[in-house]
């Protein structure tokens, strides 16, 4: 007995030298959210009036630096956007407040505008949404050369303001972009040239909710890319360019991605921007998408205010076109809204649009935060009081830019309904935030969604109701950085 634990003491005395030969890094954060919707059916009898839930998620960042050459980098996500008091282990239960099942066929359910029934899956966003008690989100090599840098590994990925590849590393984000990638980047004064090749991080069927895997073509194949990244890369100004091309084999899908990302500061003013198009074939149909973002941002001493406008090309006829593809939406993570492009803009929640009579499916938590065939305005502002207590007021409206989808016909599901109103609505958001200490922020916030001719189009055609009601949220949170 003796001897084993003199044997113990010597293996934990190498393990602590050892550990101090090392640098470790962690940050992170834990966030609870707690959310009150009134009406997130739009008024419709699917759900009840009222809804609440509380969700949490722990993230920590970690970089373990094995020399001045070589760091390994790792995310771990536990209870992910879990709901309080579900089972981690269930893979049908998705943290995501717009998650439900529809409780009959042919228009069931939460009601979702879609200019193409296809739309939650027409992204090439990948991401991860898992059940499980603890998940890797990333894991990546990097090692530094004279030349630059090689990362191997399975990484964020992120390019500009995020409407196409969103690491989804802001504090209010619930998906987050992954590829597994071999590059390379290097660079000379402010310019920058990175180029590689990686693979879309799959779903894991056990650990995911019942919808599809995003790509083009509705196929869950491998989606492959090889990429280069190049341009100018200093504080106050930028800019980036992306090519890229993916295919998808079995499938014989084939699409080249051009991306530009402008950043421009000076002084009290910042503009950026993103423009992103997609060109290409799958199996028997042209892609041609344009997406695109513009925000301007001005400070000045406790204030700050702004304007953004976004577009994202929409597909005529919608599914009914079986020549051309026109609408990939934004990124899942890209957030302008609460409830307009959380909620009810395409991507968001809805009946399976597939399979009307599929009545388990829920189309939200992959989908959640899109914006396809739209074009959208917003004004922002806000405040800063004692450098601790913010006050932000955002306000958005949206059109559709073809005739969107509204369901399925009542009294007969394999017919689709479009209508020629445009006018998705008008949101506007309060968000209060007190900083506690440097590291505890408390937060609270109210939306209120005022839908347009679409929505009051779909409840009296669909749901046989006088037209659609407002929606209401109220979310408060706990956020610790550390």
């Amino acid at each position: 007995m003796f001897v084993r634990k003199i044997f113990f003491c010597i293996i934990l005395f190498v393990i602590s030298t050892n550990l101090y030969a090392f640098d470790i890094n962690a940050s992170g954060y834990y966030r609870a959210r707690g959310d009150l919707f009134k009406n997130l059916n739009l008024g419709t009898n699917e759900l009840n009036d009222y809804r609440t839930l509380w969700n949490q998620r722990f993230r920590l960042n970690s970089e373990f630096t094995v020399s001045d050459y070589v760091s390994l980098n790792s995310t771990f996500d536990l209870l992910d956007n879990e709901f309080f008091g579900a089972n981690p282990t269930n893979g049908v239960v998705a943290g995501n407040p717009s998650f439900y099942q529809s409780s009959t066929a042919g228009g069931g359910g939460v009601p979702e505008i879609s200019e193409d029934p296809s739309v939650d899956i027409l992204a090439f966003s990948s991401g991860e949404k898992t059940g499980s008690f603890i998940a890797v989100k990333r894991l990546w090599l990097n090692i530094l050369s004279p030349l630059g840098i090689f990362k191997i590994g399975r990484q964020p990925s992120h390019f500009g303001l995020g409407i196409t590849e969103n690491s989804g590393d802001g504090y209010d984000s619930n998906f987050g972009d992954v590829a597994d990638r071999i590059s390379f980047e290097t660079g000379y004064k402010g310019y920058v040239l990175a180029f590689g090749g990686d693979k879309d991080v799959e779903f894991d069927r056990d650990l995911q909710t019942t919808t599809q895997a995003s790509s083009i073509d509705t196929n869950a194949d491998d989606v492959t890319r090889f990429f280069l990244k190049a341009g100018f890369d200093e504080d106050n100004e930028k800019f980036l360019t992306l090519i890229s091309r993916r295919w998808q084999g079995i499938t014989d899908t084939t699409v080249w991605i051009f991306d530009v990302y402008p950043y421009w500061n000076y002084s009290w003013y910042t503009f950026e921007g993103e423009f992103t198009t997609f060109q290409g074939d799958s199996q028997s149909q042209d892609v041609s998408v344009f997406n695109w973002v513009a925000r301007n941002t001005a400070h000045l001493s406790l204030f700050r205010f702004g304007a953004e406008g976004g577009f994202s090309s929409g597909t005529s006829g919608g599914s009914t076109n079986t020549k051309s593809i026109n609408t990939i939406p934004f990124d899942r993570d890209y957030n302008v809204g609460y409830l307009l492009f959380e909620e009810a803009l395409p991507g968001g929640a809805g009946f399976d649009s597939f399979d009307p009579t599929n009545t388990t499916v829920a189309s939200a938590p992959e989908a959640a935060g899109a914006v396809s065939n739209a074009i959208y305005y917003r004004a922002f502002a806000g405040v800063t009081l004692a450098e601790a207590f913010h006050i932000d007021v955002n306000v958005i409206n949206a059109y559709a830019l073809k005739n969107p989808v509204i369901g399925y016909d009542p009294n007969n599901t394999g017919n689709l309904l479009f209508t020629s109103n445009k006018n998705y609505g008008v949101e506007y958001n309060i968000n209060l935030g007190l900083d506690v200490r440097k590291e505890l922020n408390l937060g609270f916030t109210f939306a209120h969604f005022i839908p347009g001719g679409i929505f009051d189009s779909q409840a009296r055609n669909v749901f046989n109701q006088d037209g659609a009601a407002q929606a209401l949220t109220l979310q408060g949170r706990v956020l610790v950085k550390f």
